[in-house]
């Protein structure tokens, strides 16, 4: 998944850094014939010095496939995200992380399968 694309403000007295964020998702299917949507639940993260996580919205972006289409391009956008900077911190030490929010039945079939270590 590409990285997400983000405008940023920051305000110096409130110590606050504010994000529009637009992140791009490709995906991809068997090709059916069949137009289909679907409804794909993501997260955007806030990290701060690439190890912790400061805050995390679970939100859910529209995917259509047109007939016959295999795969597709699309985009989601966050209008805000607000940071509170912790003292000390700039906003280049604060990163968006995003990936697809599984269920814990997936995240346990993805781990029976081998395909997530912890």
């Amino acid at each position: 998944m590409p990285a997400p694309l983000a405008i940023c403000s920051f305000d110096k007295n409130e110590g606050t850094a504010d994000s529009s964020v637009t992140v791009t998702f490709h995906a991809t299917r068997t090709p059916t014939g069949e137009a289909a949507e679907y409804s794909v639940p993501y997260y955007l993260a806030v990290t701060r010095d690439s190890t912790t996580i400061v805050s995390k919205q679970i939100l859910t972006a529209a995917v259509t496939f047109q007939p016959g289409e295999a795969s597709t391009t699309f985009t989601a956008d966050v209008p805000s995200t607000e940071v509170r900077l912790d003292n000390g911190k700039k906003p280049y030490d604060y990163a968006f992380l995003t990936g697809l929010q599984m269920t814990q039945a997936q995240l346990d079939y993805n781990k029976k399968m081998g395909r997530f270590t912890p």
